[in-house]
């Protein structure tokens, strides 16, 4: 899998992003490795992502939003299951540029600031159904694990 970013462009006409990954000089590898509306799934998958994580009151600047994103992408290209959550981790560190260990760092970095801003309540309503309690804060693999079926599923 290469290097790959992310663009998250919301309420915007989509003849403006054909626009902008044409400037960019993206738009024919995108087109070529994905298909031609293969760019446009990207962004509805990071819109969705950056839906549930503003819904849970995850800062957008964190390092972990951009990792978590990342992991989702790393699901979303045929990651095995049966895959240690550390290789998880490896895999998004290649493509940002670094080490597992920070991956993983501000990954819980990002839902402990999220958790500690809001209520237990919020999370559950955000995922739709009771998955933690009042002390229960969700470990990374358990988050990476409803982020990506949330993004995926619904």
């Amino acid at each position: 899998m290469g290097k790959s970013g992310f663009i998250a462009i919301i309420g915007v006409d989509e003849s403006f992003i054909d626009e902008i990954m044409k400037m960019s000089g993206r738009a024919d590898t995108v087109i070529s490795d994905m298909g031609i509306g293969g760019y446009k799934s990207i962004i509805g998958q990071n819109r969705k992502i950056t839906e549930v994580l503003n819904g849970i009151g995850m800062p957008p600047h964190l390092c972990g939003a951009k990792f978590l994103r990342a992991a989702v992408e790393v699901f979303s290209d045929g990651f095995k299951d049966n895959k240690r959550l550390y290789d998880v981790y490896k895999e998004v560190a290649e493509m940002c540029l670094t080490t597992p260990s920070k991956v993983e760092r501000s990954i819980r970095n990002a839902i402990e600031t999220a958790w500690n801003r809001n209520s237990y309540s919020r999370f559950n309503a955000v995922f739709g159904k009771n998955v933690f309690g009042r002390y229960d804060k969700p470990t990374n693999g358990e988050f990476i694990a409803l982020l990506v079926d949330k993004v995926k599923y619904f």
